[in-house]
């Protein structure tokens, strides 16, 4: 039986006398026991402006405006809209902006949703707007459902402007993008927070994006923040913006395929309880920049398989803390780029932690606190320094644990530094190296080359100034190969030199000399020696190279590898190479005849056919085709 509140309906008959046809009056019936749920289509045929204006709604009164609890009426906007204002508190059960471009003005006032706020759900293609002016909406945490969805409906759009200084709170999930494409916008101490979780690019195919600027401006979640769950999310913090959750995932799941993070400007910021994801199982990216910061507990750059995670610290101030564990390739893969005074710290990493993954750091005029460091855990890890780079670690493994992991770490130009405070470990079990360039410096407490069972370890010290500076001692080969290259006046320094059966020491004499291993305390000699002259440096007679000084020499190379007329001395406290007859060393003549002619051609077939190191004339430690071309040219200029 139908029921009608005649108090109330008297009123509003009086009132449509004035503001609309009589026709108009027979739409509204207010039937408390049917208002639950009833949707009230906005169609401005009265002031065209009033939320609480008679006639601006097909079904009358306004929703949320007739008996208690004022909650249960759905406002609708579709093909309609403008500019509307609240002039006092309301309450409704959902608002839809369907196919619509809303300017709601709150005037100072809260509009309260008990179940849904959806922006973007109707017919595909369609799209719709809303603006927020001068208020909060508030969506409490009951027992509907609580959430807000932007984008709601497949191949739909919602876009949704906050102003400055207005809200949007749900107790319950907050999703940009749920399965078609959702947009929001903050500026200027506008702010948006979920009960649950928040969400950009939920369902395949969906886009989710938000954009936040202006000091005070800010997007919270108690729980996980996720940008591009199965679709694509995107999420900007500019100018003093901030966010803040227990977790966030960048890509999560398999068919998020383009989901990125940027953070830029200083104030702006990201504060997460727990862990950072940054390629779940999809692809993300991360990058903060121009003295934004951002802090985690764990952080994971690509961490399942299959995954691609990106990490991107660029400009001054630009910083990135975890208080423990980050891990840049899990399972996955992982870039790293760390430029132009940024600074990535964490208490341990791991580059390349699993089997399988792949870990890439790139530090340039940058700053990683590193902790404890594994490069090339069970996977690959590889890091490259250059102009200026810091690096800090408390220990360090380059090839650490699994026997297919690699590592390799190289440190280029004056001013790129890596201080370890304990054992820097060049290959522990697997495979590991280290290449000091072009005046880069790396200080460590001891070093061991080949340190564990299964690995093999290379140390290359190349260039005039670089150094490698050891507190303590230097091992080369404890219980695996070993190889150590020393070139163009770079430099070892240690308290003592062990180099094992399994070690191996090349030399590469240059213009700019040898390279030297020197050390206060022993040096301990077994193993190979190589020695080879660059084929720009010409030598001449008489001349002495000291390849090991030490406070004391104990035992031989057991193998020698010698250009012609090079011999090796042991001293008490040097080892050092002299060059014998003939008075000028012409390296195209293998023969060593005084001549170059057809017979140093043949000479060169026969030790190239052979694989004789001899004929490496251009030092790559490979006899290939570009020594052929080496050693025609110089055959072509003859010696001096």
């Amino acid at each position: 039986m139908k029921v009608f509140n005649t108090r109330t309906l008297g009123a509003l008959l009086a009132t449509a006398t004035v503001l609309c046809p009589v026709a108009a009056q027979a739409q509204y019936k207010d039937i408390p026991a049917q208002r639950s749920n009833t949707e009230r289509v906005w169609d401005a045929l009265g002031d065209g402006f009033n939320w609480t204006g008679p006639y601006n709604w097909v079904s009358l009164p306004p929703p949320g405006a007739v008996g208690p609890p004022q909650a249960f009426d759905i406002a609708t906007f579709d093909d309609l809209g403008g500019s509307v204002s609240i002039f006092a508190p309301t309450q409704v059960a959902e608002l839809r902006v369907r196919n619509s471009a809303l300017i709601l003005n709150l005037n100072n006032n809260n509009l309260t949703i008990f179940d849904r706020l959806l922006v973007g759900r109707g017919l595909a293609g369609q799209i719709g707007q809303l603006t927020i002016l001068n208020g909060s909406i508030q969506i409490p945490n009951t027992l509907s459902m609580n959430d807000v969805r932007f984008g709601s409906s497949s191949l739909t759009t919602g876009r949704v402007t906050l102003s400055p200084g207005t809200s949007i709170d749900t107790g319950g999930e907050f999703i940009v993008g749920d399965k078609g494409i959702g947009e929001m916008t903050l500026t200027g101490g506008a702010t948006a927070s979920a009960g649950v979780f928040l969400m950009l690019g939920n369902g395949i195919g969906s886009d989710g994006t938000i954009s936040v600027s202006g000091l005070g401006s800010a997007v919270t979640t108690p729980d996980t923040f996720v940008v591009g769950n199965s679709g694509n999310g995107h999420l900007s913090l500019l100018s003093q913006a901030t966010a803040s959750a227990r977790r966030m995932v960048i890509g999560d799941e398999i068919e998020s395929l383009s989901s990125d993070v940027l953070v830029s400007g200083t104030g702006s910021r990201i504060t997460l309880l727990e862990d950072n994801v940054v390629g779940n199982f999809g692809v993300g990216s991360l990058t903060i920049s121009n003295n934004a910061t951002m802090t985690a507990n764990i952080a994971h750059v690509g961490k399942a398989p299959g995954s691609i995670g990106t990490l991107s610290l660029a400009g001054p101030g630009a910083s990135y803390t975890i208080t423990t564990d980050i891990f840049l390739g899990r399972e996955g893969v992982s870039t790293v780029s760390l430029t132009n005074g940024a600074t990535l710290s964490s208490l341990n990493s791991f580059a390349g932690h699993l089997l399988g993954s792949s870990g890439t750091v790139t530090v340039n005029n940058a700053t990683w606190n590193a902790g404890t460091l594994a490069l090339g855990n069970f996977g690959n890890g590889t890091l490259t320094a250059s102009n200026g780079a810091i690096i800090t670690s408390t220990r360090a493994k380059i090839g650490d644990e699994g026997p297919i992991s690699v590592g390799n770490a190289t440190l280029t130009g004056l001013g790129t530094t890596w201080t370890d405070n304990d054992v820097l470990f060049v290959g522990n079990r697997g495979t590991g190296t280290l290449s000091i360039q072009n005046g880069a410096h790396v200080n460590a407490f001891s070093m061991i080359i080949g340190a564990g069972f299964g690995g093999s370890g290379h140390l290359i010290a190349s260039g005039v100034g670089s150094q490698l500076n050891l507190t303590s001692g230097l091992t080369s080969g404890s219980f695996s190969p070993a190889t150590i290259d020393i070139a163009d006046g770079s430099s070892i320094t240690a308290a003592s030199y062990t180099q094992s059966a399994t070690s191996t020491l090349n030399v590469n004499i240059t213009a700019a000399g040898s390279g030297l291993i020197s050390t206060t305390g022993s040096a301990t000699l077994a193993g190979t020696l190589n020695v080879v002259f660059d084929p720009a440096f010409i030598p001449t007679a008489s001349m002495t190279f000291d390849i090991i000084n030490a406070g004391s020499v104990f035992g031989t190379f057991a193998f020698t590898t010698l250009p012609p007329n090079v011999i090796v001395t042991y001293a008490p406290t040097r080892v050092f190479l002299t060059l014998t007859l003939p008075a000028t060393y012409c390296p195209v003549d293998l023969n060593d005849d005084g001549i170059v002619d057809v017979l140093d051609f043949f000479a060169f077939i026969s030790a190239f056919n052979s694989g004789d190191m001899i004929v490496d004339f251009n030092s790559d430690g490979i006899v290939d085709v570009l020594d052929f071309f080496s050693f025609i040219f110089m055959f072509n200029n003859g010696c001096p």
